[in-house]
């Protein structure tokens, strides 16, 4: 009996695929990430050509440009990510290269708008605070003419003179006209005060506002394309376990069905003369059969009689009752081109003991799985088994050939 060993996984266990489901799950969460950047990206181009840029189509022209080159370095990411590495390795390399330039591009316009908007922050900063300083002077100028047409108004009102009196009291009008004025005034400005806020400017500087502005464009512009080249990898490796699993149920169906072989009993069969031609021939095979041939059970043969009657002479002569266990056979002939005669012949040898024991299906799979035969191998295998009797057609595959002993027969008879 052949013992099949199952070599280990090459693959330590902390290197092992995961399963397929999870793959995809992760790459459909690296995709969305990816996906939310580049949309972020997007947003910022848009905000930015609004701010620089005035109404008309160039605006709108502007945005459908920026939404496809954010389109199109994604999709050269995920393709990267997603083909083989040596089939398509001239066209990873264009969509890299590809990638790359729009990628500096994108950088470089993520800095201006982030620039601009940082310019379009301060210059309302700086406008608001114009306002502040203006209301706030305003209101000092209306507080000190109500005050002076106040102290005037009061002293006319003294006079014994109507006109005096009368110029009194305007003065006295104007000087409550210019205090509504400051109510109003001092009401925005407390307005203008309360949604004062610093800007970026105010907090890193000029020089802090260039470096933010730097950083921040290439990290919006990398997180997209990683996440989605991510996407595009994990998926690949979702295919590759797949076919992983594919190529290690081989193996593991070769050790199930070498794992419990069935064990039948042994049969006599008569062979003709001619199969006796043949055993000259397998000598040098007959030694790899020694261990089975050694635990095979010997035959036992009723001994003749010395006045028992010899009725058929030749077909005792022609007939060999032997085992199936010990069993020698005429191997098929190798084809030119294929194992030497020694080896294929033991290995036919070893294909027919399996069969007959039940550790080997007669089929082409089963052949090539035990004896790594080829296909054309194992069917000259299969088709000098069915000339010799041991196996026979069932359906559209083969059948161990079920024997009857001559000492059944003659014990039916």
């Amino acid at each position: 009996m052949t013992a099949t060993t199952i070599k280990p996984h090459p693959e330590r266990d902390g290197d092992r695929h995961l399963r397929p489901a999870a793959y995809y799950s992760l790459a459909l969460l690296a995709g969305a990430i990816g996906l939310s950047a580049s949309y972020v990206t997007v947003q910022l181009f848009a905000l930015a050509i609004r701010v620089t840029e005035p109404e008309g189509p160039t605006r709108e022209l502007l945005m459908l440009t920026a939404a496809l080159f954010v389109a199109a370095e994604l999709t050269a990411m995920f393709v990267i990510g997603l083909a083989p590495v040596r089939r398509l390795r001239a066209l990873r390399w264009q969509l890299a290269a590809c990638a790359v330039a729009l990628v500096a591009f994108e950088a470089v316009s993520l800095y201006g708008a982030r620039v601009a908007l940082v310019q379009s922050a301060d210059a309302r900063a700086h406008a608001g605070a114009a306002r502040v300083e203006q209301l706030r002077a305003s209101i000092a100028v209306n507080r000190s003419s109500a005050a002076a047409l106040v102290a005037a108004g009061q002293r006319s009102s003294q006079s014994v003179i109507a006109s005096s009196r009368a110029d009194g009291a305007q003065s006295i009008r104007e000087a409550a006209a210019l205090e509504a004025d400051n109510r109003r005034m001092a009401a925005e400005l407390a307005q203008l005060e309360a949604g004062r806020t610093p800007t970026v400017t105010d907090v890193f500087g000029q020089g802090g506002v260039i470096v933010l502005a730097v950083a921040q464009s290439l990290l919006i512009s990398c997180i997209g394309l990683l996440f989605l080249g991510a996407a595009g990898a994990l998926a690949r490796a979702a295919r590759d376990a797949r076919g992983t699993a594919t190529t290690d149920a081989a193996p593991a169906q070769a050790a199930a069905s070498t794992a419990a072989p069935v064990q039948q009993p042994t049969r006599t069969v008569v062979l003709p003369s001619w199969h006796r031609c043949t055993l000259p021939a397998l000598a040098a095979g007959a030694g790899l059969l020694g261990a089975s041939l050694a635990h095979a059970e010997p035959m036992q043969t009723p001994a003749r009689s010395a006045d028992a009657p010899t009725d058929a002479p030749s077909a005792q002569a022609d007939a060999v009752p032997v085992a199936v266990d010990a069993l020698v056979t005429a191997v098929p002939d190798a084809p030119h081109g294929t194992d030497a005669p020694d080896e294929d012949g033991a290995r036919f040898l070893r294909v027919r003991e399996g069969i007959e024991v039940g550790r080997i299906k007669p089929s082409l799979r089963a052949i090539y799985a035990a004896e790594g035969a080829s296909q054309e191998v194992a069917r000259r295998y299969l088709e000098g088994l069915e000339q010799d009797g041991v196996i026979e057609r069932a359906g559209r595959g083969y059948a161990l050939r079920a024997i009857t002993s001559p000492a059944k027969k003659g014990g039916e008879a």
